[in-house]
């Protein structure tokens, strides 16, 4: 009987040993687990701090200081084709914008992205272009066709002129765009071009004014002569 009764508190004392020992296993296990996790949360911020310290010191500022604080906000035209525009919005993760420009009278190409403000490149940076191709039908506009999905590059303000970089095509190559409602944009070779017009046709009209005189004076002298021959011959007929 003594004998039953120590070998059922053996076996008791076994099995409280034995749940404590998976106890301090699993214990040990979530301890190293969370340790693990932790570090390798750690090494990825480490890591995306050393990325961003390299971004940083490479990184080329395109924009000028006034875009820090600049509304991008609005409608843009293209000054060199007089064909192209851009459309921002504020969009809940930074700016949405669409790229517009007509192929022809039927075709059209839209680019259409989100865009956020890179402090240290001065510029609105997007990298999920999407560029679709539309040509119209003769009724109804057909289905656009998706030529791609990831296009990526950046638009900025330089001096009041805005520029589009396209990483993925180089379609604003050579590209100046005006935002509708800037008074103190000024195109230089346009306000060129217009003086010289402007200046020709002042040139124009004086010489046209000149004629004209010219041609009045002589038409007033001719009057005059004849007038005057008319009184001269009626005196001579009233003396006989």
């Amino acid at each position: 009987m003594n004998r039953k009764k120590s070998n059922s508190r053996t076996g008791l004392i076994l099995i409280i040993v034995g749940i404590i020992a998976v106890g301090v296993v699993a214990a040990i296990l979530i301890i190293n687990f969370k340790k693990g996790k932790t570090g390798g949360d750690i090494k990825s911020q480490l890591d995306k701090q050393h990325e961003q310290i390299d971004y940083e010191k490479d990184v080329i500022a395109y924009g000028d200081d006034e875009s820090d604080s600049y509304d991008f906000t609005g409608d843009y035209f293209d000054t060199s084709t007089l064909k192209g525009t851009i459309t921002i919005a504020k969009a809940d993760n930074g700016y949405s914008v669409n790229i517009t420009y007509p192929e022809s009278d039927d075709a059209m190409t839209i680019w259409k992205m989100t865009a956020s403000y890179d402090p240290y490149r001065k510029a609105l940076v997007y990298r999920d272009c999407t560029r679709s191709d539309y040509i119209m039908a003769s009724d109804e506009d057909s289905e656009p066709k998706v030529v791609y999905s990831d296009g990526s590059g950046f638009i900025y303000m330089a001096s009041k002129k805005f520029y589009w970089v396209d990483d993925k095509e180089d379609m604003g190559a050579g590209l100046l765009f005006k935002k509708v409602g800037e008074e103190d944009f000024v195109d230089e070779e346009g306000s060129e071009a217009a003086t010289e017009e402007s200046g020709e046709a002042a040139t124009e009209e004086g010489a046209a004014e000149g004629t004209t005189t010219e041609e009045g004076g002589e038409s007033a002298a001719e009057e005059s002569g004849e007038a005057a021959a008319e009184e001269a011959a009626g005196t001579g007929e009233a003396a006989e």
